[in-house]
């Protein structure tokens, strides 16, 4: 069913003007989102089947919809923020650093599933807030370098 409504919005997404308007990008969220959540519960089964007691479909979730949600602002940013010439790049290329962000973190979970290294633990539970002070920094100083150009 979440394959059906992500296809819709990709053709209002289409039927819209595609990437000629920045503010179409609204649409892609659900249509390459809930077809990723959506397929994200399948792969889990069958891998943690192929795998038998080692781990369990909960254990494995997390990282396969980590990964798939990566994957969905992936195709976001080829599909739509690519083709914005006319946009700051730094507007233009978030979807990319979600991407990466949500990868590493997919990796980082799955290492954390398998070894079960405290190091990892560690590492997720004090490295994600740090991860988002250095974001809104970074978003404080080109707010505000931006403000002073225009003075």
């Amino acid at each position: 069913m979440l394959y059906i409504i992500g296809a819709a919005f990709l053709i209002i997404y289409l039927i819209c003007g595609g990437p000629k308007y920045y503010k179409n990008i609204a649409f892609l969220f659900p249509a390459f989102i809930l077809p990723a959540v959506e397929f994200a519960n399948y792969p889990a089964m069958q891998f943690t089947n192929y795998l038998g007691m080692y781990t369990s479909s909960y254990n494995l979730n997390s990282v396969i919809i980590l990964a798939m949600l990566g994957v969905s602002f992936l195709l976001i940013f080829v599909v739509h923020s690519v083709w914005q010439k006319d946009i700051s790049r730094s507007k233009r290329d978030w979807p990319l650093v979600v991407s990466i962000l949500l990868f590493i973190a997919s990796l980082a979970n799955l290492i954390d599933r398998f070894r079960q290294w405290e190091y990892t633990r560690l590492l997720i539970r004090n490295f994600w807030p740090i991860v988002l002070i250095i974001i809104g920094v970074y978003i404080l100083f080109n707010t505000f370098t931006k403000k002073n150009k225009e003075n």
